[in-house]
């Protein structure tokens, strides 16, 4: 297949949605919410790749100005893994002329493809948690000095503090700015009664927010109710008591209540303790999405 075969670019036009459309209708869960964000008409910092022959499509995600990372997806129709290694290596190509540093690739299902020679190599690894929602665990108590109640816009400043603080050495979740708490909180699922903060209401840091669990409502493929834990992140000098596991809990029990037949998550494997937690309460892996990093560019 020739270069010339391949559309590559970087603003939408409406043709070029349609196509791209067409083949995400076929794979919807193919892509992260942050690549889907930028589907879009007047979408920015991104390369697309479209091989209609090979129903495959390629976005490669931008992010920095000064050192950009890029960040690849793919989406192949046709399964077939010659057309996703071309795929693959169409996409490297172009993010590395616009990246200096290591390119990101991500992979959402369980394609047999050698990636090794591509100069590829396995560096993250997230698993798709599920459970019922009927049988829950009860909530524990929650602790002395603490309560737990909805956010508020007011609570915007001290939320991405308390966020950058509990996720400091997180690729995706740390080093929030306020602009991007305010995007993820403009999607037009978020509910401010099902994101549930905690903080201290005793001693000289009364109000302070030590926690929280932001919780999301969606539907199956299948059309079956579900709850999602979007975010659950506890403040480091807050750790250690349990209430990682109240506000978990008491999130879980919030969504089976609100009409949530199944409960599912997504968690780094490396993170041992919040995985420890999560099949201790029933969490079984479904699934998983495994990001590929190049060792150099090239």
């Amino acid at each position: 297949m020739c270069d010339s075969e391949l559309k590559v670019f970087n603003t939408f036009t409406s043709e070029r949605l349609d196509e791209v459309q067409k083949i995400l209708s076929v794979h919807p869960w193919e892509f992260s919410e942050q690549q889907e964000r930028q589907l879009h008409e007047g979408a920015s910092g991104f390369i697309g790749i479209l091989n209609l022959a090979d129903e495959t499509y390629a976005h490669i995600r931008l992010t920095g100005d000064a050192n950009p990372v890029a960040v690849v997806e793919i989406t192949a129709v046709n399964q077939h893994p010659a057309a996703y290694r071309r795929a693959v290596k169409a996409a490297l190509h172009q993010a590395n002329t616009q990246c200096e540093g290591p390119v990101h690739l991500w992979r959402h299902q369980p394609f047999p493809v050698d990636l090794s020679d591509l100069g590829l190599a396995l560096d993250r690894s997230l698993a798709h948690m599920e459970r019922p929602a009927a049988g829950l665990p009860p909530t524990p108590p929650v602790p002395d000095g603490i309560r737990i109640r909805a956010f508020t816009p007011d609570d915007l400043e001290p939320f991405v503090l308390l966020n950058n603080a509990a996720f400091a050495h997180h690729p995706d979740q740390g080093g929030w700015t306020i602009p991007q708490a305010e995007e993820r909180l403009a999607q037009e699922w978020v509910d401010y009664e099902g994101f549930y903060l905690a903080e201290r209401t005793k001693g000289e840091d009364a109000g302070a927010l030590v926690a929280f669990h932001w919780t999301k409502q969606h539907t199956k493929e299948d059309g079956t109710p579900a709850g999602e834990v979007y975010v659950i992140g506890v403040h480091p000098d807050a750790q250690g008591f349990g209430l990682g596991k109240v506000m978990l809990l008491h999130g879980l029990h919030a969504l089976a209540d609100g009409g949530a037949q199944t409960l599912d998550l997504w968690v780094d494997e490396s993170e041992t303790v919040p995985v420890a937690l999560y099949t201790a309460m029933g969490f079984e892996t479904v699934h998983r999405s495994q990001c590929y990093i190049t060792s150099s560019p090239g």
